[in-house]
């Protein structure tokens, strides 16, 4: 099996595989997820890979795929973003974060020597 970051990547799941485990367990398949959490997915990804193209992230914290997001996963997004040099815009709104996973967003962010 092909494994990405230690992560293993099933056939025809798309991009975005990685951060597919930072997500908690809801009662949806991985196949009903919607379209706006696959863009969600596609957008952390890409943010990783550093993509020129994506400048700005935006998410709702009314979405399930962004309500469920683990610790884990607040702290790897931070990282990501520490170690981009295109993003421009963040935008995370409507109960998006709390205490809790603000402290584990910003101990990714400061974990990089960059900032």
């Amino acid at each position: 099996m092909e494994m990405i970051d230690n992560h293993p990547v099933g056939e025809g799941m798309g991009r975005g595989i990685v951060w597919r485990h930072f997500f908690g367990v809801g009662d949806d398949s991985e196949e009903d997820m919607s379209a706006n959490e696959d863009d969600w997915l596609n957008d952390l990804q890409s943010i990783k890979d550093d993509d020129p193209d994506v400048t700005e992230l935006a998410g709702n914290g009314h979405d399930n795929y962004i309500e469920n997001m683990t610790d884990e996963g607040w702290e790897q997004l931070g990282r990501d973003i520490s170690n981009n040099t295109h993003l421009t815009g963040l935008h995370l709104n409507e109960g998006a974060l709390n205490d809790r996973k603000i402290s584990f967003f910003f101990r990714g962010l400061t974990s990089s020597g960059t900032i």
